[in-house]
């Protein structure tokens, strides 16, 4: 228990000791924060969003990896709009595919020497110059890869932070200040460095009567980076002078989390019946021209919210893949006109099968009709000459949000 408090007692001094030396403290820019309120009357455990009513047409593109080539469970997946790129990384390797599938480049260098790393903790890319950044938490450093996935120089990381990152012009990066593991009540700071990784501005949370937890930084496919924190309904974007502003406060009304609640866990949240009810986490946000869309956590599931920017039309709830699309919703990245995404054919044909047995014969037909790709996928996947390996699904965007 001592030496808990000890390095407990280190770590508030070494934060406090460095953001008295190096940070600015300025406040987050609120002056174009806009508040979104739900509708208390249709929001509820059981509210759901049919992906056909968002979804107008479906394309799956095969990712082409050679047979001995097997992608383990995908950590992170980002696509690249203006450089025609996808990135997909389990632990070990990073995979870069051109939007039609075409293999560029496996990225496979476990090691301890300056090239290699040791594990993917995470990975973002350069919207403007197509740079690839892989972060190695341990032992805390950064690989830069050119837009091939050509190795470039490493980066060692000398201030604690957790896991994910954002790259900002002119080869600055935001990261979170500090690692909150284990170390309930310490609020961080959202910090800005230059190339060199030296700390050039940092931010204090709106919340500072709660602990905010974990970090996420999400970039959608028009490039656009987002930033959020746990118990914190705040989404944050940053200016193109690196600035961080608050873009958005989601108003979840009487499911917030109440501000005297005191420290809580993501376990908290997901496991103690007094504070399920409430919204506890917006992450994986992807903001487009003209839709904001975002997972949130809720009576201990992940739902969907989705508003049309334009129109000023809100859905939230279970995201029903009523038409069978078959994608893995935790992978997926947006642009104006398209939702880009993950799927395994013998997943897909699961699903249909599920799906005649819910659906008269009409109602099915009419589904395949309306999307022929699924039909075509359901076919290969009869064949038995699809592979383990993911699917792109690349859906449009054209129907009523």
């Amino acid at each position: 228990m001592i030496n808990k408090k000890v390095q407990l007692l280190f770590v508030l001094f070494f934060l406090t000791s460095c953001t008295q030396a190096k940070f600015n403290n300025s406040m987050t820019n609120i002056d174009n924060l806009e508040t979104i309120k739900i509708d208390e009357k249709q929001f509820s455990a059981d509210s759901s969003i049919n992906v056909s009513s968002i979804i107008e047409s479906v394309k799956y593109v095969k990712l082409e990896l050679p047979p001995d080539i097997l992608i383990g469970r995908v950590l992170n997946f980002l696509v690249d709009e203006s450089n025609l790129r996808i990135y997909l990384s389990d632990k070990r390797n990073v995979y870069i595919f051109s939007l039609s599938g075409s293999l560029i480049k496996v990225i496979s260098s476990i090691g301890e020497g300056p090239t290699e790393y040791s594990t993917i903790s995470y990975i973002d890319f350069d919207p403007n110059s197509g740079e690839l950044v892989l972060f190695d938490q341990s032992p805390m450093k950064l690989l830069y890869y050119d837009i091939d996935g050509v190795f470039k120089e490493s980066k060692r990381v000398e201030f604690p932070t957790n896991v994910n990152f954002g790259i900002l012009n002119d080869n600055h990066l935001t990261f979170n200040f500090g690692n909150l593991q284990g170390m309930p009540g310490i609020n961080t700071n959202l910090i800005i460095v230059d190339s060199t990784l030296q700390i050039t501005d940092s931010y204090i949370p709106l919340t500072e009567d709660r602990m905010i937890g974990e970090h996420f930084y999400s970039r959608s496919a028009l490039g656009k980076l987002s930033y959020t924190q746990t118990f914190n309904d705040t989404i944050y974007s940053f200016s193109e002078d690196n600035k961080v502003q608050a873009s958005y406060f989601i108003d979840f009304e009487s499911y917030s989390i109440p501000k005297n609640t005191g420290p809580l866990s993501g376990a908290d949240i997901l496991g103690d019946g007094r504070y399920t009810s409430y919204v506890g986490q917006i992450y994986r946000v992807q903001e487009t021209d003209n839709l904001l869309f975002f997972q949130y956590l809720h009576e201990s599931m992940f739902k969907y919210f989705i508003y049309d920017k334009i129109n000023k039309i809100k859905q939230y709830g279970i995201l029903n893949d009523n038409i069978g699309i078959g994608f893995l919703i935790d992978s997926y990245s947006l642009s104006n006109k398209q939702f880009y995404s993950l799927a395994n054919p013998e997943i897909i044909w699961r699903r249909h099968e599920n799906m005649k047995d819910r659906l008269n014969e009409e109602e099915y037909e009419k589904i395949l009709a309306d999307y022929p790709d699924i039909k075509e996928i359901l076919e290969e996947a009869k064949s038995g000459e699809d592979d383990s390996n993911p699917y792109l699904v690349i859906s449009n965007l054209g129907r009523s949000h």
